[in-house]
């Protein structure tokens, strides 16, 4: 371990930056590419935590500054067997214990990435990691550097694999009822390991289902639509969206929802799409598709020769009620009419014919 001169982070605004420290910051910014919030803390009301800045990355080819590799990236046969290192950085004022640990990720609902909690206990690339160190402590102002192994078992199935290495340090801070908690605050780097072998990349639209709302006028009803993206393959994908509404008439509503940016093997996301304004036209059909795409990040990803759409239809009724209960009532009004005249005003001409023969 060796002291430097760190960048300052940009929350420390009452100090003075020099543009070589702003540099290294911004690439700071750049490597440590998922910051997981003090929602493992063990107070959810916490208050702000201290100034304290710290960052996980790859050791890169200038150990005084931040590594130049975004994530830790691989491409290895089964039963491999790599050597790397990290960089733990701690650019607060105050000495800092760090607990580090690797462990496997998995996609949020909403589509983020994230990693199992702390006391969970990893089964997939998170298992394969063996650090130098579990615990290391950091005077202000400095970095070590800690050898890593990755070893991949014999039977891995090929495809990818993604975990992350975390930096979590425990910081006293005071909630919001003025108790003094202990927040777990993690960072770290993503870890995309690509076992070789055959890659089968495989989105499915699956739960497609659509919800009508009708309103007084018609013409503006709404409607909901709910589906799930799948990705049943072995690689990482990324899914470009797009939803079509159509009606006997023909198309009546289109959507493209953002991106999927990076959807992780054997994850799912559902996605919920509004539309307005949708008439109600007694039948309407949902057309769900999604477009794989490589995700940007390195490691991994698929060949887009490779690359196949998927889509999903629902159907779903859009009966104008208010429209037919009108129409109902004005028929019956018609018919109550006719009959009321009918029988108010018999048939004139039957009653002369019936004179004229009698005479």
């Amino acid at each position: 371990m060796s002291s430097f001169v760190p960048p300052v982070p940009h929350h420390r605004a009452r100090s003075l930056v020099s543009r070589g420290r702003a540099l290294a910051l911004l690439a700071l910014v750049a490597s440590a590419l998922f910051l997981l919030p003090a929602g493992a803390a063990r107070a959810d009301d916490a208050g702000p935590p201290p100034v304290d800045s710290w960052a996980l990355t790859p050791t890169g080819t200038d150990p005084n500054q931040p590594g130049a590799r975004p994530t830790f990236s691989y491409d290895l046969d089964p039963g491999a067997t790599v050597n790397d290192s990290l960089t733990v950085w701690n650019y607060g004022s105050t000495q800092l214990n760090f607990h580090l640990y690797a462990t496997d990720a998995y996609n949020t609902q909403a589509g983020g990435f994230d990693l199992i909690p702390s006391e969970q206990k990893p089964k997939d690339a998170g298992s394969w990691v063996t650090l130098e160190q579990d615990f290391v402590t950091l005077p202000p102002t400095s970095k070590v550097q800690l050898n890593f192994t990755i070893r991949v078992p014999a039977n891995a199935a090929p495809g990818d694999h993604t975990a992350g290495i975390v930096a979590a340090s425990e910081t006293p801070a005071v909630n919001s009822e003025g108790k003094h908690v202990i927040l777990d605050r993690r960072v770290g780097s993503r870890l995309y390991l690509r076992v070789n072998g055959p890659a089968k990349p495989a989105l499915v639209v699956e739960n497609v289902a659509s919800d009508y709302h009708p309103s007084i006028n018609p013409l503006s009803g709404s409607l909901d639509v709910t589906y799930t993206v799948r990705n049943t393959g072995n690689v990482r994908l990324g899914a470009r969206q797009r939803v079509a509404v159509s009606d006997v008439f023909g198309g009546v509503a289109e959507a493209s929802p953002a991106p999927l940016p990076e959807l992780l093997p054997g994850n799912a996301v559902t996605i919920t799409r509004h539309f307005d304004d949708i008439a109600a036209t007694f039948r309407l059909s949902t057309d769900v598709t999604v477009t794989p795409f490589a995700p940007q990040a390195t490691g991994g990803g698929a060949d887009a020769a490779e690359l196949v759409r998927a889509s999903s239809t629902v159907h779903t009724w859009a009966i104008p009620w208010l429209l037919i209960v009108l129409l109902v009532l004005f028929v019956t009004a018609i018919l109550w009419a006719r009959r009321r005249s009918r029988l108010r005003d018999p048939n004139p001409a039957v009653g002369t014919s019936a004179m004229t023969e009698a005479a």
